[in-house]
């Protein structure tokens, strides 16, 4: 009886294949992961721009209590590497000369009176997330219940009019670890 060499193989190489292609699918996850970031997926219950006197005001409805963020949303105008860096150097206090202040206020709306329920000034607010478009810089983070919320955010400091981007103040549900 004669055997071919490459009928032995074949039961080894097939299990080699499945094991690459494992492989190469983790790896393709990974990098999706890693090129979207910790990114938000848009689902907000609020989002103003900023305007040239760097203020936002507006009012939200929450319909489900829960942990809440107000974040600073940068849109970057020229998401290339360089164009990307340069944002966020200039976010991230990359240039020193001024802080960015954001003071911060959120009220309950109803009942006998307006409830504050936000009122805090965040000096030179951290990375909180990103996609390859858009950094994220967390305001303030608190648990709402339902209801409808009145938002002023005033910016200082540093300008947020700036040709690299454009940006926003947004509301969403958040949870912990993000």
């Amino acid at each position: 009886m004669q055997v071919d060499a490459g009928q032995i193989d074949r039961p080894e190489m097939h299990k080699r294949q499945r094991w690459v292609m494992r492989k190469i699918l983790i790896i393709a996850l990974l990098m999706e992961a890693f090129m979207s970031g910790c990114g938000s997926k848009g689902n907000y219950i609020f989002r103003s721009a900023v305007d040239v006197q760097g203020q936002v005001d507006g009012v939200f409805k929450v319909g489900e209590a829960g942990l809440y963020s107000v974040s600073l949303e940068s849109v970057v105008a020229d998401s290339s590497p360089a164009g990307r860096d340069g944002v966020r150097h200039y976010l991230d206090g990359g240039y020193r000369s001024q802080s960015l202040v954001a003071d911060v206020s959120v009220q309950k709306i109803g009942g006998s009176e307006n409830s504050s329920v936000i009122k805090k000034i965040v000096t030179d607010p951290k990375f909180s997330s990103w996609t390859s478009e858009n950094f994220y810089l967390e305001l303030a983070r608190t648990r709402l219940t339902e209801g409808e919320y009145r938002i002023h955010v005033s910016f200082s400091g540093k300008s947020l009019v700036h040709p690299g981007f454009s940006s926003s103040v947004v509301v969403e549900h958040t949870y912990i670890g993000k």
